[in-house]
C-alpha cells in the first residue's frame, strides 16, 4: 500500500496555453488532470442523472425515454435502425423494447412486404407520454442551462458540435 504522502505523477493532457507554469504547476500536483473527454463525461452523467429522477417521478427509466424520442420522431423503425438513432448496441435495444412492450408503450409488428422485417411501433400510450415527458425534458435542459446567456449556449452547441466533427475526422482508426 502506497504511502499517503506519496503523490502519484499524473500526464496533463492539456497544453500549457495561456496558463502561468505555476498554475500548471500547482494542479498537476493536486493530480488534477484537464481532459475534454473527462469534463464531457461528468457533463453527461450530471445531466443525466438529473433528467433520470425526473423521469423516475413519472415511472420511466432514461433508457425508454430515449426509444419514444427516437420513435416520436418517426414511428415504425426497425431494432436495427433504432439501435443506430440511439446509438446502443443491438441486445440493448432489445432488451429495452421488450421492457417497453411489457409497459404497454410499443408493439412489434411485421412488414406485409417481407415478414423477416419487424418494426416497432407506439401504442396509444407510448404516444401519450410526449406531451407529459416533453417538458420534463425542458425542464431538465434548462436546469442544466440556467445562468448561461443565450450568446454562451450557442457557443456552447457550436463548440460541442465542432469537437463531434473533430473526433469524426479520425475515422474508426481505433
Amino acid at each position: 500500500m502506497a504511502s499517503p504522502s506519496v503523490k502519484k505523477s499524473v500526464l496533463n493532457l492539456t497544453p500549457n496555453v495561456g496558463k502561468s507554469p505555476p498554475a500548471q504547476a500547482e494542479r498537476e500536483a493536486a493530480g488534477q488532470v484537464r481532459s475534454i473527454g473527462l469534463e464531457l463525461r461528468r457533463t453527461d452523467r450530471a445531466v443525466e442523472a438529473d433528467l433520470q429522477a425526473r423521469l423516475a417521478s413519472v415511472g420511466l427509466q432514461i433508457g425508454m425515454w430515449l426509444y419514444l424520442r427516437a420513435l416520436w420522431h418517426e414511428n415504425g423503425l426497425t431494432q436495427s435502425e433504432l439501435s443506430r438513432r440511439v446509438r446502443a448496441s443491438k441486445p440493448t435495444t432489445l432488451d429495452q423494447l421488450r421492457r417497453m412492450e411489457l409497459r404497454g408503450l410499443i408493439r412489434f409488428e411485421r412488414r406485409n412486404q417481407d415478414k423477416r422485417l419487424v418494426t416497432v411501433h407506439l401504442t396509444e400510450e407510448g404516444r401519450a407520454l410526449k406531451p407529459k415527458l416533453l417538458p420534463i425534458a425542458r425542464l431538465n435542459h434548462n436546469t442544466a442551462l440556467a445562468g448561461f446567456k443565450k450568446t454562451e449556449i450557442e457557443m456552447l452547441f457550436d463548440a460541442l458540435r465542432r469537437i463531434r466533427q473533430n473526433v469524426a475526422k479520425r475515422g474508426s482508426q481505433f
